[in-house]
C-alpha cells in the first residue's frame, strides 16, 4: 500500500480488521484490536503477544500506525448516543472488542482446555485445537492465532474446499443439474452408505482451489481417481464425503504430531448437520464427536461468551462453556476404523506421488486461460 497507494497509506491513521472498525464506530474508541485478529497479520510476535516492533521497522512500516492491542473481553467502551439511535440498544452498553472468527468459533464450539478440539465444516473447513504455547510444526503446515482469553493459542489446519468441494461434485458428477441448495441429502447419504466405507478404493481429492494445509500450493486441482467398470455413483457419492473428511483428518493428524491430541471433536458449520459426515470424523479420528446443537451459531455464540466475560456474566471461559449444547453424538465404528486407516494411508501418497503431473497441469491451464483472454 505504500508503494501502489502512497495516498491513502500516508492518509490512515490506523490499519485494523472488519470488526475493529465497527468497534470504533460505535463506542468512538478508534485504532484498537485483539490479539486473536493481530496474530493472523504477521505483524505481531506470537510468543509475546505484542506488536513485533523490530521487524515493523526492518519493511519500514510507520509503527504509530498499528491498532492498539486490547482483550477480546475488554468491555471498558461504551456504545455512542449516535449509534445508540441508529440500533435501538440503549445508549451506554458496555461493547467488547471480540475477536477473529476463528477464536470466537473456539469457544462456541468447546471446552476450554487441552484435548478438546472442534471441525467447522462450511465451503471451506478446518480442524482447530487449544495449546498453551505456539506450536511451531518443522514443515510450517499450522497456523496459530490467539485465544480469546490472551494467554492459550489456537492450532489449525484448515482446506480450502469442504462442502464447497462436495457441492460441485453433487452438481456435476452425481446430480447432474441439480443445485446442491436443492438436493436431498438424506437420500444423498443413503446413496453413499449403499457403498461400503473405503468406496471399494475410490479416492476423491477436494482440492478444487489449490489446497492449504498441509500442501499450501496453488497448483493442484480437484481428482477423482481409483474408479473403474465396477464402481457405480454409490461408489463416487461415499469417495466425495470421505474424501472432504480425509483431507480434515490430515489437519487432525498434523496437530497430533506436534502434541495437540484430539480427545472429543465437535462439528460446527453447515456440514455438522450430516450424519454421514459425523459417523466418519468419529472412525478416522478413533475419537469422540459431538454435533453442536447450533452449528451454524458457534461463532456468535462464541462472541457473545467474549462479551459475557468481560462484563461478568462468566466468571470465566471455563464457566462460560457450559452454556455449549449437543444434539448428537458419535463413537468410532470398530468395523471402519482399520479400514479407514489402511485408505488414509494411501490417501496420503496421491498429491506427493502426482505432484509434478499436477504443477505441469496447472501451468498448461494458466496458458489456456491467458489465451483466452487475448
Amino acid at each position: 500500500m505504500r508503494e501502489h497507494a502512497p495516498d491513502v497509506y500516508h492518509q490512515a491513521y490506523k490499519f485494523v480488521n472488519i470488526k475493529d472498525y465497527l468497534y470504533g464506530r460505535f463506542t468512538g474508541r478508534i485504532g484498537c484490536t485483539d490479539r486473536s485478529d493481530a496474530s493472523l497479520c504477521n505483524c505481531l510476535d506470537i510468543a509475546r503477544g505484542e506488536w513485533a516492533w523490530d521487524i515493523l521497522r526492518e519493511m519500514g512500516v510507520d509503527t504509530d500506525k498499528m491498532p492498539l492491542l486490547l482483550s477480546s473481553t475488554d468491555a471498558s467502551a461504551r456504545l455512542s448516543r449516535e449509534f445508540a439511535a441508529l440500533t435501538g440498544l440503549p445508549k451506554g452498553l458496555p461493547v467488547a472488542v471480540g475477536g477473529g472468527d476463528g477464536a470466537c468459533a473456539a469457544h462456541g464450539a468447546r471446552e476450554h482446555r487441552t484435548g478438546d478440539a472442534y471441525m467447522n465444516i462450511g465451503s471451506s473447513a478446518w480442524v482447530s485445537a487449544m495449546s498453551p504455547e505456539p506450536v511451531l510444526d518443522s514443515r510450517m503446515r499450522l497456523f496459530n492465532y490467539f485465544d480469546l482469553d490472551d494467554t492459550s493459542y489456537n492450532v489449525c489446519g484448515t482446506v480450502q474446499c469442504g462442502s464447497a468441494a462436495s457441492n460441485w461434485a453433487i452438481e456435476n458428477l452425481i446430480y447432474p443439474g441439480t443445485r446442491a441448495a436443492d438436493c436431498d441429502f438424506a437420500q444423498l447419504e443413503a446413496l453413499a452408505l449403499s457403498a461400503p466405507a473405503g468406496a471399494q478404493g475410490v479416492m476423491y481429492l477436494p482440492t478444487l482451489m489449490g489446497e492449504r494445509t498441509p500442501w499450501w500450493t496453488a497448483k493442484v486441482s480437484g481428482t477423482l481417481i481409483g474408479f473403474t467398470l465396477y464402481h457405480q455413483p454409490r461408489h463416487i457419492a461415499r469417495a466425495v464425503y470421505e474424501g472432504v473428511m480425509q483431507s480434515l483428518h490430515m489437519c487432525g493428524d498434523i496437530l497430533e504430531q506436534n502434541g495437540c491430541r484430539i480427545e472429543k471433536l465437535t462439528l460446527i458449520g453447515g456440514g455438522a448437520k450430516s450424519r454421514l459426515w459425523g459417523q466418519m470424523a468419529a472412525s478416522m479420528f478413533n475419537a469422540a464427536v459431538r454435533i453442536h446443537a447450533t452449528p451454524h451459531e458457534a461463532t456468535s455464540l462464541g462472541a457473545a461468551i467474549a462479551a459475557g466475560v468481560g462484563v461478568g456474566v462468566f466468571d470465566s471461559f471455563h464457566e462460560a462453556a457450559r452454556c455449549i449444547r449437543v444434539r448428537d453424538t458419535f463413537a468410532p465404528d470398530p468395523r471402519d476404523v482399520p479400514v479407514y486407516q489402511k485408505h488414509l494411508a494411501v490417501y496420503r501418497t496421491l498429491y506427493p506421488g502426482m505432484r509434478q503431473a499436477y504443477e505441469a497441469l496447472f501451468d498448461y491451464q494458466q496458458i489456456l486461460a491467458s489465451s483466452t483472454e487475448d
